[in-house]
């Protein structure tokens, strides 16, 4: 399973070792965020590192992606890339991605700090009125 991590300053390319411990394959450096910069600049760069994507499972974080029908319509997208064609993707918001990729089973909490600020948290459904809680801001 590849991990793919796209946020405010750069596009990273995981890989989780038999051991668990992650390995970055690949950086980029740009705006990966969906809120403020085009999904064309995501998926030419998505079909540039093609190489790099021989995974049949693709985790794939990005920044500012928080509405249903934007996850729909990029999801196709991607599908439709010669790079992800055949893939199971998995597309969730960056904050997503790290509860999923350091708490698969488990409550947990997560900061992210940078070009925008986060604090998300999920906890087991029975705990909370809410399986996800969060809130964000700016920098």
């Amino acid at each position: 399973m590849l991990i793919i991590d796209a946020g405010g300053t750069a596009l990273k390319i995981w890989k989780r070792s038999q051991k668990g411990a992650l390995r970055c394959l690949k950086r980029v450096v740009g705006n990966f965020n969906v809120q403020i910069n085009s999904r064309t600049h995501l998926l030419k760069t998505l079909t540039e590192l093609q190489d790099v994507l021989q995974s049949d499972t693709i985790l794939l974080g990005l920044a500012g992606l928080s509405d249903e029908v934007q996850k729909h319509n990029l999801q196709h997208a991607l599908q439709r890339l010669n790079a992800l064609k055949g893939k199971t993707l998995r597309l969730m918001n960056d904050w997503e991605l790290q509860l999923e990729l350091h708490f698969p089973n488990q409550d947990g909490m997560v900061a992210i700090l940078g070009t925008g600020s986060v604090f998300a948290a999920k906890v087991d459904e029975k705990k909370c009125k809410s399986r996800w809680l969060r809130t964000l801001d700016w920098g």
